[in-house]
């Protein structure tokens, strides 16, 4: 199981740390870099403890060319060298739950994904706050939902993108339930390592991830392909650098 992000601004690799604290499993992460920044990242990871104490991380520079950001371009070349048969697709401004990379391993045996095809949903959330307390439990993050410390992902932005992921299901979900796509969806999945790529032709910012999920629809329909939603496991997207990237 390896995770896949996709960064481009040196401040943002502050995140790489905290998420190979969380993370443990390989990351094939993909940099968006001029020459000067490409230096500045070298140096930055040489003078990282956490960074350097990890031998299972690939680095993967583009180089900057044009005025526009290749979003996907960044997603299929971080792809393009996992070493794992399964990949989880994700984003550096995302931080995974403790031990969701052993709970997706188990995951992806229990549910036999080679054999039916199914893609995992990590439900996703955020927080508007620049610090707080990472939840440690389910029952933890519910109570902070409850509070309004924590928010369902894209709540106030764009609520359509995880809709079909049902959170009001999910709070009372005790084993994984299935997901049907439907317009707009973008959750963040675990996958097969043959999946398709990204349409490299979407640049910038919008409709990238919706029409790579779009496209695992059409398996769906074709091949039997399905989601299923994972309970117990959750992401906190730090919304203080928002996307920031693009």
């Amino acid at each position: 199981m390896e995770i896949v992000p996709r960064s481009t601004q040196i401040i943002l690799l502050q995140m790489l740390e905290a998420i190979c604290k969380h993370w443990e499993g390989p990351i094939s992460l993909a940099l968006y870099l001029s020459d000067a920044e490409a230096q500045q990242f070298l140096r930055y990871a040489q003078g990282s403890e956490v960074l350097m104490s990890r031998h299972n991380v690939g680095y993967h520079i583009v180089y900057k060319e044009g005025q526009f950001y290749p979003v996907n371009l960044l997603r299929n070349v971080a792809m393009k060298h996992i070493s794992t048969p399964y990949m989880f697709l994700s984003d550096i401004d995302f931080l995974p739950m403790y031990g969701l990379y052993e709970y997706l391993r188990k995951s992806v045996g229990q549910l036999d994904l080679a054999n039916t095809r199914k893609a995992l949903i990590v439900p996703a959330f955020e927080t508007l706050r620049y610090r707080l307390s990472f939840p440690k439990s389910k029952a933890e993050l519910l109570s902070m939902l409850d509070m309004g410390t924590l928010f369902t992902f894209r709540y106030h932005v764009w609520t359509k993108g995880h809709a079909p992921t049902n959170f009001a299901k999910w709070r009372t979900a005790t084993t994984p339930y299935r997901v049907e796509w439907e317009a707009d969806f973008e959750p963040y999945v675990v996958v097969r390592q043959d999946c398709p790529e990204y349409d490299r032709r979407f640049v910038g910012f919008g409709w990238n991830k919706v029409a790579h999920i779009m496209e695992l629809d059409a398996q769906v329909r074709s091949r039997n392909f399905s989601y299923s939603n994972l309970f117990p496991q959750f992401f906190k997207h730090k919304r203080y650098c928002f996307y920031r990237m693009l």
